[in-house]
C-alpha cells in the first residue's frame, strides 16, 4: 500500500532531478550558443541573423500595430475619439 509520503518523496526526487538536468542543459547550451555567436566561424554571421531576427521582428510588428491603431481613416483610436 502506497502512502502519501511515498508519493511526495517520489515527486520531490523527480522535481530535483528535473531541476538539476534542466539547469545543466541550459547553462551548457547557452554557453555553446554564445561561443558560436561570437566565434570567428564561417557560419557565425548566419547564426546571428537566425538568432536575432525574431527579436527585431517583434519591434516591426509593434510598429505596424501602432500605425493601424492611429490610422486617420480606419484606426481604432481615431474611431473612439470620433465617437466622443
Amino acid at each position: 500500500m502506497r502512502t502519501l509520503a511515498d508519493g511526495l518523496t517520489k515527486a520531490v526526487a523527480n522535481t530535483a532531478l528535473f531541476t538539476l538536468v534542466a539547469t545543466i542543459v541550459d547553462v551548457v547550451g547557452g554557453l555553446l550558443l554564445a561561443l558560436c555567436l561570437f566565434a570567428r566561424a564561417p557560419l557565425a554571421p548566419v547564426l546571428r541573423v537566425v538568432w536575432f531576427t525574431p527579436v527585431l521582428m517583434s519591434y516591426v510588428v509593434v510598429g505596424i500595430l501602432w500605425v493601424w491603431i492611429f490610422d486617420y481613416d480606419w484606426g481604432l483610436a481615431n474611431a473612439v475619439l470620433r465617437f466622443i
